[in-house]
């Protein structure tokens, strides 16, 4: 748990030192690795009691990392250390979570309020940069974006777009009213923090969970047949979210950066063609005159 709460800030010390020196990239993940590595190492090995379904979804896992190197070693040697560095940014928390279901299998209250809290501390430390002016951009390309003081604008997207369920679930599963539209409030600026950042991926991933939610408080468990005022209440709130969102990204940055993005790559193609042509028709050219030359060569 206290490893959780303090990822937040072990990323902003890797994403400071990665600012600050370039080549701090590699050690920032092998000081990930090891830190997985252990965890790992206690909940597959040394803890007797796990849960089955989990356990075997990370051996999954493990095992896609290992193929994944090895080929990478095999057929593009020259790529395995920043394949390495993406693989350990990309794979850490998702493990590090699993890990963490693993230790608090009967404790689905506390595991939810330990990652409901990390979600809070990754949100505050992206919004404390935007209202002080410090924060970094996410893209430099002309497209907008902010991520705090973190490095990049992909990890810290897939870290809330994965701590985002488990901040909605806080906000159905409870009871008590007036706790419930707090949790609510802070949801909707847990979505503002997702626009902000300027990436399609939390975006996406955000609607999609809400959906998911919204669709799963219709299928009511074997032996209840009636909807509850609470029941209500979620659908309503759900409904709220969505609609938000909806109206955020046809109205906010991240359909801009798309239509940029897109206008980009667009750009870039055209040029790469035009390069392209000039050299094909000069060995045309060049072919007609070898060919003109020969002729002549024939006739004398």
């Amino acid at each position: 748990k206290l490893l959780l709460y303090i990822s937040p800030f072990l990323d902003l010390f890797i994403s400071f030192l990665k600012n600050k020196f370039e080549s701090f990239s590699i050690i920032g993940s092998v000081i990930r690795f090891a830190i997985l590595a252990l965890f790992l190492i206690y909940v597959l090995f040394i803890k007797k009691q796990r849960n089955e379904k989990i356990y075997k979804y990370v051996i999954v896992l493990i095992f896609y990392m290992i193929i994944f190197l090895i080929n990478r070693i095999a057929f593009s040697p020259s790529l395995f250390l920043s394949e390495f560095t993406s693989l350990i940014k990309f794979m850490f928390f998702p493990l590090m979570i699993c890990c963490l279901l693993m230790c608090l299998n009967d404790e689905k209250n506390e595991l939810l309020n330990v990652l409901y809290l990390t979600s809070l501390i990754y949100v505050l430390l992206l919004f404390i940069p935007m209202i002080t002016n410090t924060s970094l951009l996410s893209y430099e390309n002309g497209k907008s974006g902010l991520i705090g003081w973190f490095y990049s604008p992909n990890e810290i997207s897939a870290i809330v777009s994965i701590l985002f369920p488990f901040a909605l679930a806080k906000v159905l599963k409870e009871q008590n009213i007036s706790k419930k539209v707090l949790y609510f409030v802070i949801s909707i600026f847990y979505v503002y923090i997702i626009f902000s950042i300027g990436t399609k991926t939390p975006v996406f991933a955000c609607f999609i969970i809400l959906f998911i939610y919204f669709i799963s408080l219709f299928f009511k468990p074997k032996g209840v047949k009636k909807f509850k005022k609470i029941d209500f209440c979620n659908i309503a709130l759900l409904s709220f979210l969505i609609l938000f969102i909806l109206l955020n990204f046809f109205s906010g940055s991240t359909l801009t950066n798309m239509r940029n993005q897109h206008v980009f790559y667009n750009k870039r193609h055209n040029e790469i063609k035009e390069e392209k042509i000039p050299e094909s028709s000069k060995e045309n050219q060049n072919q007609s005159e070898n060919g003109k030359e020969g002729k002549n060569q024939n006739q004398s």
